[in-house]
Formats: structure tokens, sequence, C-alpha cells
């Protein structure tokens, strides 16, 4: 049963949300300046949200954060006050709930922010219908300050990996309230143009609240939103048997016309081609190795892997970095979607999971990955490690038995530029002489051989290189690449922002390829991009999301670590410092995918 903290629980939403979540099943805890008088709340709090330790205090216990708090119209006599105040309790209430791992957050906005309610000038879409990437025309201070939540909601997101979403609501009302307000929309429709004409009932907002990512348990959709969700369309009280719907399509036809409908109706449109929601979306043509192969013994029974170098976790793990998740298990459903979370962030579109045969651990692990990387937008590909009796047979088999069972999930990966094919990477193909039988799935399945070696990638579809120590040595890929465009073959050579295994083997000659703070990882990425090496290649391949073990993650690792080993920290990447460089490798890759899409377009 999920716990979720309502800000601003005495104002007009507020009350509502904080009736309806306890409907359905969930603990919440309300806070407002003003006494709550409400018995539903476990816990009601009168605080100031501008007061951070009392917002830490509110926090406690909490799993998700629906942030109503806010002054929720102009104030002609101070407007600065009103922006400050908004801002404020926005910032600190996000950040806060960041910071305390809270999992979803739902953030209020307004349709203020588009610009055209409160402006000092008269003004008016600059299309219809407005969605979501419609630009914002905002001038005045309260409409700044409604604007102001939405890029602290996408910056903690990005900080902390934390699920948000904003709801731009109009005015909303019950019973006369709402009746005086649609009487007067219906009866002069202009003087109302400029809110677009929306008066929702207050009870289908606070539907949407609990529908939002931020709250429900299994979230439709993840990340950052600007425009609201389809609404219910309950009957309005002023006419029985008309519903919002087709009031609005009566007051909005004559001036915005039909084109106004998707929204006025209550239907956001999709996010435009060119929209920033559309230009930050993962790219399926970035792959990142994925190890599920984590355990504990609270979640499956004993540590797994985490004891590598014969330590004793949770706060001695055989890895030389520790992560913000502490010494996880790849089985705990919360984790897995932190991690999908943190994937997003990165724009990497394929997780490549590891995979070790069916019935085995990582095996167990596939479809709460794949029903996770689903909520994300996110697909699965396959690293075929060597196990034990791997042979070329084996490995068809095994193409078959991944689709058969898991090739009807929507997060299975398929390159549709490719012919709609999996995609199975094979870690040290060249244990394996004659790899003929492959030819029996060509037709179904890109299989990457671990090599440049181009005379030793006969029957596969496509090459890779895995090793991130290699990237960093310029490692003339210039041929491999060549190869595999004249055989129409995928190239996708592997980098990686480091390398360091020494506390996971002791006593190992393997060399380190240090980060420098990011440098590695820039310089591996333009080997990649550079057209001296081929590039921009077909797939960039990046090791990894999270083998700690030889410290090539870009998982986030704590700024504080347990002090029973001397862990390194990220501390100085990208010139970042302390908590603020736990994802500085999450948003460099993004960073850098924009510059590989970019270069691709210019190929």
């Amino acid at each position: 049963m999920t716990h979720v903290l309502v800000t601003g629980a005495a104002g007009h939403i507020g009350r509502h949300v904080v009736d309806d979540l306890p409907r359905h099943g969930y603990r919440v805890t309300a806070t407002d300046r003003k006494p709550l008088g409400d018995p539903r709340p476990e816990r009601g709090l009168t605080r100031d949200l501008r007061d951070r330790e009392l917002v830490r205090e509110a926090l406690r216990g909490v799993e998700a954060l629906v942030h109503l708090a806010a002054i929720p119209h102009p104030d002609p006599e101070d407007p600065a006050g009103r922006f400050t105040a908004n801002c404020h309790t926005a910032y600190l209430a996000l950040d806060e709930a960041g910071r305390a791992g809270v999992r979803r957050i739902m953030a209020a906005s307004s349709i203020g922010a588009l610009g055209l309610a409160w402006s000092a000038h008269p003004r008016s879409p600059g299309r219809v219908p407005v969605d979501e990437s419609h630009a914002t025309l905002a001038e005045d201070p309260y409409g700044l300050s409604k604007l102001v939540p939405e890029p602290v909601a996408e910056g903690t997101h990005r900080r902390w990996g934390t699920d948000t979403v904003c709801l731009r609501f109009p005015f909303t009302g019950t019973g006369a309230r709402l009746t005086r307000q649609l009487a007067a929309v219906h009866a002069e429709p202009g003087r109302h143009a400029s809110d677009l004409w929306g008066r929702p009932d207050t009870r289908d907002a606070a539907a949407d609240v609990r529908a939002a990512d931020a709250v429900t348990e299994d979230p439709r959709r993840r990340g950052f939103r600007g425009a609201p969700p389809p609404r219910k369309e309950h009957e309005m009280a002023q006419s029985p048997g008309t519903t919002r719907r087709t009031f609005l399509t009566r007051t909005a036809a004559g001036a915005l016309g039909a084109g106004a409908l998707a929204t006025a109706g209550g239907r956001a449109a999709a996010t435009a081609p060119d929209s920033p929601a559309a230009r930050l979306a993962p790219s399926p043509d970035v792959h990142i190795f994925y190890y599920p192969w984590y355990g504990s013994p609270e979640v499956s029974g004993s540590w797994r892997h985490w004891p590598q170098g014969g330590l004793t976790p949770p706060d001695r793990i055989g890895s030389d970095f520790y992560p913000v998740a502490g010494a996880y298990d790849s089985g705990d459903r919360a984790v897995v979607d932190r991690h999908l979370g943190w994937l997003a962030q990165a724009r990497t579109g394929v997780l490549v999971t590891s995979w070790w045969g069916r019935g085995g651990y990582e095996d167990q692990r596939v479809q709460p990955l794949l029903d996770a990387a689903a909520a994300r937008g996110l697909e699965v590909a396959w690293h075929i490690e060597p196990y034990a009796g791997r042979t070329a047979r084996s490995v068809v088999d095994d193409i078959g038995y991944l689709i058969q069972r898991y090739g009807g999930h929507p997060a299975f990966h398929r390159d549709a530029a490719h012919g709609s094919r999996g995609a199975y990477y094979v870690f040290e193909s060249l244990r394996i002489a004659d790899w003929t039988p492959l030819d029996q799935v060509a037709d179904r399945a890109i299989v990457l051989a671990q090599t440049t070696d181009v005379s030793k990638v006969a029957h596969f579809g496509g090459m890779y290189t895995y090793d991130a120590i290699a990237a960093g040595d310029d490692p003339q890929w210039g041929g491999p690449a060549a190869y595999c465009r004249d055989h129409g073959m995928v190239w996708a050579p592997s980098i990686g922002p480091g390398y360091i295994d020494d506390r996971a083997v002791p006593g190992n000659t393997t060399p380190t390829l240090e980060r420098a703070d990011g440098a590695t990882y820039d310089l591996e990425w333009n080997t990649a991009l550079s057209q001296a090496n081929g590039g921009p290649p077909t797939w960039v391949s990046i090791t990894s999301f999270n083998e700690w073990h030889e410290g090539s993650q870009i998982e986030p690792a704590t700024a504080t670590p347990p002090t029973a080993l001397s862990y390194r920290t990220y501390s100085g990447a990208y010139g970042r410092t302390g908590r603020a460089a736990e994802t500085a490798y999450l948003d460099r890759t993004a960073y850098w995918v924009g510059r590989f899409e970019a270069a691709v377009r210019r190929r």
C-alpha cells in the first residue's frame, strides 16, 4: 500500500485528493499551512513548506509525493511575494523528496503556465490543439511561478532518478461553484478564451492525481509530463445528461474551431515530433550491458556477487565503488524500477541483459525486467554468456527459447531498421570456432560476435568489442567498421567510463583504466563517433550500467559510501561534487546520445 504525502491538503483540489486516495487503498500524510480538521489522513501536519527541516519531517516514510501547495491566484499587491512563495515551496518539496528516495512525484502546475490567462497583453495560442509541447508565453509573475515547478520536476528526475509528472490544472470546481463558472463560460465564451475554457469537476482532478504516474503502483507512463492525461467525463451540475465534453464542444467550437477540441474535450494531443519530450526519448541505437545477477538474503535468501573477493556485504562489497541503491537484489522490483528510470535518464534505449542459460538466476529475472522496461519505453536485448556446455547449436536453441518465451512482450527488442530482428550479443564468441548453425536464425536474429577480427565473424550478423580498456587506447576500428558496412552487418563498438577490478579480484594483473573525472568516457565516445574509426557506428554499446566488480558502471555511485572500506566516488566528474556527482555519468551519457544522433543525421 503506497504511502503518499499530500501538500496543500486543505486547498480546493487537496481536499478532494485526501478524500480520494484512502478510498482507493492509499495511506496518506497530509500537510497544509492551515489546520486540516480532517480525520482521514494517517498524519495531519500544519506546516509551512518553506522550512526545509519541516519538509523532511513530513516526508518521513513516504513513497510518493503529491505537491499541491501553492497560492492559486495572482496577487496584484505583492506579485514578487507570490512568485517567491510558489517557487520556493516547489523547489524545497521536490528536492527533499528526491533526496529522501521518494519514488514518484506529482507536482501541480497550472494552465497559467501557458501565459495566456494573466498576461498584461491579449495573447492567443500559437497553434491548436494546445498540448504540452506548446511554447510557454508566460511573462506575468503568477504564470511564471506556475511554470517553475515543471523544470524543477524535470531536474528532480534527472538528479535523483525520481519519477515525476506535472499536471497543468485549469479552474476546477464542484456543485454551485462549478455551475456558476460553466454558466459564465457558456454565456460569454470570448471572455474565457485565455484559459481555454477548462472547467473540470474537482473530483476529476483528484482522479487525475491518482491516475498520474507519481502515485500508481503500475504506471502507464513515466518521466516528466507537462500536460494532463485524459479526463473522466463526469456529468456537469447545470444540465443533466450534459458531459464536460459536450458542454465544451458548444462553447469552444465557435472560437477556436474543431482543431481545439482535442484539448478542450480533455484529451491531450500527442507530443509533436520536434517537441522536447520527443527529442529526449531514449535511443534504440544505444545499447548498454546490464547485470541482473546480484542477490541479498532479504529477497533471494543469500548474498550473490557482492561478496566477490572474499568480502562480507552489505558494507564490504567486491567493488571499488558503492551503489547509491546499496548492496541490492536484482529481484527487487523497486530496485529494477529505479534502474530503468536511470537508464531512461541516460537515454539508453536498449539494455542488454546478461543471460547464463535457461532457468538460471538471471533468466528468472527477465520477466520483471521486461515489465519495468515497457513502463519506461525501453527494450531488452540479450548478452549470451559462456555458460557450461555452450555450443553454437545450443546458442541457436537459446535464441529460439528466448523468442518463444519472451518474444511477445512489448519490451522485447526488435530492430526496425534491420528487419525487426532481435539482438543477441555473444560474449567470448572466439571460444567456438564454427558458428555455422547461426544461419538457421539469421532471418529473426542479429547475432553479434565479440571481436574485431573480420576472419572470425562468418555466420554472424554483427560485431561488438565489450572491452572498455581497448576502446581507450587508439583501437583502430576503421577496418571492422568498413567490413560491417560492406557486408550488411551491424557494427556496435563498446565504450565505457573506466575499469578497475582490484577489490573484486585481489592480486590480479588486469590494467586499470582511470575515469579521469569523465575524460576517459568522453574520449571513448569520440573514438566511436570518429569518421577515422568508421563512425558513426550502427549502434553504440556501453560497458556497462552495473558491472560493479569491474568498475565500468554508470549506475550512480554514492558520494557517502560506508566507511568499512575505502571506496571511490564520482566526485569531480564533469565538474560535479558530492551528491550532484552521483548521476554525472547518466547525464553525460544522455549528452553523448544526442551527439550520436546528430552524427547519424549528418551521415
